[in-house]
């Protein structure tokens, strides 16, 4: 087998995986989709090793030849996970901030077949030579999993794991924000690329916000837990800069506005209620 054909399958094992996983959260089956992530994640690494292995190992093929752009992946955000009313639990359901509590089933616009004529018998090799896209689907799918996972069943370990993740996340919204800022002074580079991922203050989609908004919603609440109320007002405010575009483009349900705006209005309120105690 070569190593093209170990990257389609080892790539289309990962989406498979993670939209498997989806499932388990949508049934409020939270340990069955961490391990399930955790497989996805792993598989897609190996996706990648395979690729930059295709590509060393060609002769004759150029960079441009081996397809070096993403793939057409596309995102689709999950129903509710249910929490402890829902599950039937017997313990009852707290009063908590609002989790956004939707994940990502990851989509390719190629049908496999298509992607296999396409890339491994014209170009020896499947594109993309990296999956930024669907390695931070994967990874706030699994922070999501931990989150509730934790949530449920009491468990700080878990909780730790998820703000661990999520933390990964805001630093890759940083880092990409601050990227595209510094090349958005090339003319070029604000017509160059088609990618839905990419995030930047031009090109955003109604999914990049979405994504950024749950990412920032849920840190916020993991900070809460750990009683970091600081850090948790400046994720909401960041939530809050986002929803009112969402919001126009129809993008938010009547509960998720409530739901992040009682996160805003009540940090805000522990935070004036702190610093006066302090006072």
């Amino acid at each position: 087998m070569t190593m093209g054909h170990q990257y389609h399958i080892d790539y289309q094992k990962a989406i498979l995986l993670n939209n498997t996983a989806v499932y388990q959260i949508e049934n409020g089956h939270y340990e069955k989709a961490c391990n399930l992530f955790q497989h996805a994640l792993r598989t897609l690494h190996n996706s990648k090793v395979n690729m930059r292995n295709s590509q060393h190992g060609s002769q004759n093929t150029t960079c441009g030849e081996l397809g070096c752009k993403r793939s057409r992946i596309e995102i689709q955000w999950s129903r509710d996970a249910p929490l402890h009313s829902e599950l039937n639990l017997l313990t009852p359901s707290p009063d908590t901030s609002y989790i956004f509590r939707r994940a990502l089933f990851l989509t390719n616009r190629n049908n496999g077949e298509n992607l296999r004529t396409t890339a491994i018998e014209k170009r020896g090799v499947l594109a993309p030579c990296n999956m930024d896209q669907e390695s931070k689907g994967i990874i706030y799918n699994l922070g999501l999993s931990y989150l509730l996972s934790g949530f449920v069943s009491n468990n700080s370990v878990k909780l730790k794991k998820a703000r661990q993740l999520f933390e990964k996340m805001v630093h890759s919204i940083l880092n990409s924000s601050m990227n595209n800022k510094n090349k958005s002074s090339n003319k070029d580079y604000l017509h160059s690329s088609d990618e839905k991922f990419i995030i930047n203050n031009t090109d955003k989609g109604n999914n990049d916000y979405l994504l950024e908004t749950a990412v920032y919603n849920n840190m916020g609440w993991l900070d809460e837990e750990f009683c970091d109320f600081h850090l948790a007002q400046v994720c909401y405010n960041e939530v809050f800069h986002r929803m009112e575009y969402l919001i126009q483009n129809g993008f938010l349900k009547y509960q998720e506005c409530e739901g992040f705006m009682e996160n805003i209005e009540r940090v805000d309120l522990d935070n004036h209620l702190n610093a006066a105690a302090a006072a």
